[in-house]
Order: C-alpha cells, then structure tokens, then sequence
C-alpha cells in the first residue's frame, strides 16, 4: 500500500520536473533563435564594413600614387 502511495508520489514529483525542464527548453531555444538571428546580422555588417574597408583601401592608394606623382613633378623642378 506504501510503495503505491510513493510511486505516485515519485511519478507526480518526476512529471512536476519534466514540466519546468519542458518549459525551460522552451524559452532556452527562443534564445538560441534570437542569437542565431542577431549572429547573421552581426556577419551581414563584418561583410559591410569589410567591403567599405576595401574601397577606403583603394581611395587612400589612389591618393598615395597622385602625391608621388606630385614629388616627383616638383623634384624635378627644383
């Protein structure tokens, strides 16, 4: 008689866990979406800013080329 009256009480403790770890589960993968989500947006701007960075790059080796053009014309004019 006991051991029934502890098997349920065992089973309704085991089904009170599982409900809180279900519900836990629950907000712990809406997290992990969010952060997946944010992730790609975060890799979207690194992919951005790189590209600018690029660009920049080249506008400032452009620059470089036509101030030692600009030396070399005055170089020789003195």
């Amino acid at each position: 008689m006991y051991g029934g009256v502890y098997l349920m009480g065992v089973g309704g403790l085991i089904t009170v866990l599982l409900s809180i770890s279900g519900f836990l589960l629950r907000y712990v993968v809406q997290d992990l979406r969010e952060l997946k989500s944010e992730l790609v947006e975060i890799k979207v701007g690194v992919a951005s800013l790189q590209g600018e960075q690029l660009v920049l790059k080249s506008m400032v080796q452009t620059q470089l080329t036509m101030l030692r053009k600009r030396i070399q014309v005055l170089e020789k004019v003195n």
